[in-house]
């Protein structure tokens, strides 16, 4: 019981015996109406609808700030503008010196640098030409090093091409010598000048060389004939035999221990060829001497009984042509006593002859023959 309250009394009669409470009907009790002030509250707020409105909302704008005010420097923070007068001035003030002395030394300055501008200029130092031409001279040298290299370079990345074989009838030969025959000159003089340039051959052993007759006219160079060759260096030919060989002949050198020569030529038939060679065997050696002279290697000749007396001389005895077998190929041969061949004459084929000094010339030859285009010779 509240005590600021007043005792009241019931007075209401029956107040010994209340009366029992009454029942309420829900039904009777009426709840307020809720009041919706904005549309949105009465929309089902989600997480979408919240994403939504986030990404449409914009903040108001912030009102810029009042701009500050204007306060002026403090006297001593702005530094009065420097003159040339004002350094003067300080100059004189902390270095305690006058004016006047600050005048003549800057006349000074002036004057100094005024000599320095109108001074001529400095001649260049002792051995400044000498380095120039140094430098001038290895810049050339790296030019010409340079294109060394680039010509170097293009010479590698070209082809080789091997030098051409000279042309030749019969086989294939290494060099080439071309011999000037004067009209009206003598056998002799043919035969030197063959001499002559037979002593010049310097070939690789195994080498050969032609030896080509040119008849030198006034007007004119023409390659003798075989038939005209012949004529004028063996007088002692058969005419049957001359009448029989045919334009072309390799007359040259085989480059062996001493230079041999070889004459080569072709008849029209081997039996007029054969029979003309038998006949010419007499004098063959003779007309082709000096030219067709061979001494081989002397040997020592054992004695033939106790009675004979000995030498350490080789007896060189000279002998007829005799048949002997050359490389698988029938010749007529001359031979010393020690049986070496000094001259022979064979047949390589039905119509191609050869005349030279030693076997090993014949070896040669034929070797070539195999790899060389046969001749074609008119009639046959």
């Amino acid at each position: 019981m509240d005590p600021n309250q007043p005792e009241t009394t019931n007075t209401s009669p029956g107040a010994n015996n209340p009366q029992p409470p009454k029942r309420v009907d829900p039904r009777s009790l009426v709840l307020p109406t809720k009041e919706i002030h904005d549309p949105l509250n009465a929309q089902r707020v989600n997480a979408g609808f919240l994403a939504a409105q986030e990404a449409t909302a914009t903040l108001p704008k912030a009102p810029p700030p009042p701009p500050l005010p204007f306060q002026a420097p403090p006297p001593d923070s702005v530094r009065p503008l420097e003159t040339y007068q004002s350094d003067v001035e300080r100059y004189v003030r902390e270095q305690n010196v006058s004016t006047v002395t600050v005048a003549a030394a800057e006349e000074k300055r002036q004057q100094k640098a005024k000599r320095v501008m109108e001074a001529p200029p400095a001649e260049p130092k002792k051995g400044s030409g000498i380095s120039q031409l140094a430098s001038v001279i290895g810049g050339i040298a790296l030019i010409f090093i340079a294109a060394g290299g680039i010509g170097f370079a293009y010479i590698r990345s070209r082809p080789y091409t091997q030098p051409a074989t000279p042309v030749a009838p019969f086989i294939a030969i290494d060099s080439v010598t071309d011999i000037s025959i004067v009209p009206g000159e003598t056998r002799n003089d043919i035969m030197n000048s063959l001499q002559t340039a037979k002593g010049k051959v310097h070939l690789s052993v195994g080498l050969m060389m032609q030896l080509r007759p040119w008849l030198t006219a006034t007007t004119s160079t023409t390659l003798l004939p075989t038939q005209t060759l012949l004529s004028m260096l063996t007088p002692n030919i058969p005419p049957a035999l001359l009448r029989s060989i045919q334009p072309q002949s390799l007359l040259g050198i085989h480059s062996l221990d001493v230079n041999q020569p070889f004459l080569m030529f072709s008849v029209d038939s081997y039996q007029s060829g054969y029979a003309g060679m038998l006949d010419w065997e007499d004098a063959m050696q003779r007309d082709l001497s000096p030219f067709f002279t061979y001494t081989p290697p002397q040997h020592t000749v054992a004695p033939q009984s106790s009675t004979t007396p000995t030498t350490n001389q080789p007896q060189v005895i000279a002998s007829p042509f005799v048949d002997t077998i050359v490389e698988n190929h029938d010749a007529r041969a001359i031979k010393n006593a020690n049986g070496d061949i000094v001259f022979l004459w064979t047949f390589l084929d039905n119509s191609t002859v050869l005349i030279t000094t030693n076997a090993d010339t014949v070896g040669e030859i034929i070797t070539r023959l195999k790899n060389a285009p046969q001749m074609v010779v008119p009639g046959q």
